[in-house]
């Protein structure tokens, strides 16, 4: 996990914030599209570029109870809040 790197770069007793996007958030609604069937928290959204044309761009967004369960059993950080905007 990138953020067990992110960990190691730390000074003891650091802090790390961290955002992400949630999968129900408006962009991933209304630009966004399921990657593939066999993974079901892989998207792709689409991001306007400067020049009026779109790209598509991978994410992993998987939902928050799974984030959370993840990110507290990661050795050597300690999960202070997490939550959902909006």
């Amino acid at each position: 996990l990138a953020l067990n790197d992110l960990r190691r770069l730390l000074l003891p007793g650091g802090r790390l914030l961290c955002s992400c996007w949630d999968p129900r958030a408006k962009a991933v609604a209304k630009r966004g599209k399921k990657a593939n069937e066999e993974d079901e928290d892989a998207y792709w959204v689409a991001w306007r570029c400067a020049d009026g044309s779109d790209v598509q761009r991978w994410y992993h967004l998987p939902a928050l109870e799974k984030r959370l369960e993840t990110w507290s059993n990661l050795p050597g950080l300690r999960l202070k809040r997490a939550e959902l905007d909006g």
